[in-house]
């Protein structure tokens, strides 16, 4: 017998009205329990969305966020997730772990997997396999066919499950700023991930405030970034497993590996090649400049173990910073600072540089400890930056703080203030830039004065400063004929659609990418693939204002893409 599975309680419901759980009977349910610091869970997480959208109505998700750390237990702090990566299935929030104790459970992720009559199938931790929710739709499919046959009564639909996460881009400001990396010639690039975009800017002398220079649009789930040169970057997207070198000058991009698991901080090693954090395979990765790639530290197992680079176990690295002695870098998993060496003779090894659990199996618990290095203690670390006089910043993430390491011996930067900063990047002789986050900024810190101050951002604002109103539902159309003559302007509707056809040049299949200028015109960029030249193209609008749209068309046997650039003025209704 399958034990009945215990309902879900609580009333934080944070993207959707509360949901009944005998709501739920009927069809296949997946209930996971995850924490928005876990990496892992953003990995399981995305997957079940995946899931949801392939099986629909047969199979419901209900993600309970069940905090990991005590700044996760603020429920502002879960709501800004969830905005911020469009999170698209229910979410309760459940801070004093009630279901999670209910249902007897000991890591994040776990996805407890019940059949139409409320039982519990079993449950999948961690990131293993899930083809058990598809054998439970399927069973439920059967259950209700037969019930239908029996009865001869025309199926009763099952009640829907739909969220409402709010989402409104301000191209006035930052939204979540997540990466920083300062370029050879002194400019800085910043990545304004809920913003979708890559700015870069010039920090006026003083560093009190900076100009946007350069912006990039099309970076939907990029996070953090590093210089390769005066005019290349490379770019981490957890969500997709990738890292690209993206050109600041003429926006070429190139994926340079994308078969990780969830990719976060990295740096350009001395050798040449980028050194990867991939927080969800719990590895350290090295990414040749001949675009070979593979494993240098973790052994791909969860864990605090110390050792030969390739025997020690990692905790979700995060963020990597080069020192004299190795490679630093923080771990989300273990709120620790850990080591690998550039040991040659006998091997790279991985040290635990943080407070650590004495019996050295499990992870010492977090806190805002400064003292000796082995002593202190950190909550949930994310960037990491190294000063000229061997120091280490860190973003300490869970502890709203930055924190020093110097000469072994850690101490608090005294700056209060921060919301989740995740990243820090050295900008000047003890002056370092910080990406607050959580509070949509960027920080000057002068160390060794002991001041700080937000930059103060130039030329953010579009030259219409109306602001996108909300995605409607009209049905409002502006057509463009079917030729390859490029319309003098495109009027639309905000909610309503653009419907045209494309060029096509060479043979077919055509690749059409459409983005926006503002990118805040369209809901996100598209990408289609399309084999006749009939075939039109439909087009959402989501903000007001003028602008352009961009299309990338190319064909099977085209030199290169054709790039069309469509002006457009977008109304409210």
């Amino acid at each position: 017998m399958r034990p009945k599975a215990p309902p879900i309680g609580g009333n934080r419901w944070l993207n959707c009205e509360p949901i009944p759980f005998r709501d739920l009977r009927g069809r296949a349910v997946v209930v996971l329990f995850w924490a928005a610091s876990c990496q892992a869970s953003w990995v399981r997480l995305r997957e079940l969305e995946t899931l949801h959208r392939r099986l629909g109505a047969r199979a419901a998700v209900i993600a309970v966020h069940s905090p990991r750390f005590v700044h996760e237990i603020d429920e502002a702090v879960v709501k800004s997730a969830l905005t911020r990566n469009r999170v698209s299935v229910p979410v309760l929030h459940d801070p004093e772990l009630l279901n999670w104790a209910n249902y007897g459970l000991e890591g994040r992720p776990t996805a407890v997997v019940i059949d139409h009559r409320g039982r519990v199938i079993g449950a999948v931790s961690g990131l293993d396999d899930l083809s058990l929710v598809d054998e439970a739709a399927e069973l439920a499919d059967l259950v209700a066919v037969d019930a239908r046959e029996r009865s001869g009564k025309t199926a009763v639909a099952l009640p829907a499950l739909t969220t409402t996460t709010p989402w409104l881009p301000r191209l006035d400001r930052l939204a979540w700023p997540s990466g920083i990396a300062a370029l050879p010639d002194g400019l800085v690039v910043v990545v304004d991930s809920g913003n979708h975009r890559l700015l870069t800017l010039a920090l006026a002398p003083g560093r009190a405030s900076a100009k946007v220079v350069g912006e990039l649009g099309d970076m939907a789930g990029a996070r953090m970034v590093c210089a390769i040169d005066e005019d290349t970057v490379a770019i981490t997207f957890p969500d997709s497993g990738r890292v690209e070198r993206v050109d600041l000058t003429t926006g070429d991009r190139q994926v340079l590996v994308d078969k990780l698991v969830r990719p976060q901080g990295l740096l350009l090693d001395k050798d040449g090649a980028l050194v990867v954090a991939d927080a969800g395979a719990d590895q350290l990765i090295r990414v040749l400049p001949d675009g070979h790639w593979g494993a240098v530290a973790g052994t791909g197992f969860t864990g605090i173990k110390d050792g030969r680079a390739g025997r020690a176990d990692l905790a979700q690295p995060m963020g990597v910073t080069r020192t004299d002695r190795g490679i630093l870098f923080t771990e989300a998993g273990s709120s620790a600072l850990r080591l690998l060496t550039d040991e040659r003779t006998s091997g790279a090894r991985v040290f635990t540089v943080t407070a650590r659990d004495p019996s050295w199996e499990k992870f010492a618990e977090p806190g805002l400890v400064d003292g000796p290095a082995h002593g202190a203690r950190l909550e949930n670390p994310g960037g990491a930056a190294t000063l000229d006089d061997g120091s280490i910043v860190v973003a300490d993430t869970g502890n709203n703080r930055l924190r020093l390491l110097t000469e072994r011996k850690m101490r608090t930067v005294p700056l209060s203030g921060l919301i989740t900063p995740e990243d820090v990047e050295t900008v000047g002789p003890n002056h370092v830039l910080v990406a607050d986050t959580g509070n949509h900024r960027l920080v000057v810190v002068d160390l060794l004065g002991q001041d700080s101050w937000p930059l103060d951002l130039t030329g953010l604002l579009p030259e219409d400063p109306e602001m996108p109103t909300p995605v409607g539902q009209g049905l409002n159309a502006a057509a463009i004929p079917a030729t390859n003559e490029k319309p003098s302007a495109l009027h639309g509707v905000v909610g309503g659609t653009v419907v045209f056809h494309y060029p096509t040049p060479g043979e077919s299949p055509w690749t059409i990418s459409v983005s926006s200028h503002p990118t805040w015109l369209l809901p996100r960029p598209i990408t289609v693939s399309r084999s006749q030249p009939d075939e039109a193209i439909v087009v959402s609008l989501s903000g007001a204002g003028e602008g352009e749209l961009v299309l990338r068309v190319s064909g099977a046997n085209a030199a290169g893409p054709e790039v069309v650039r469509l002006p457009i003025t977008v109304i409210t209704d």
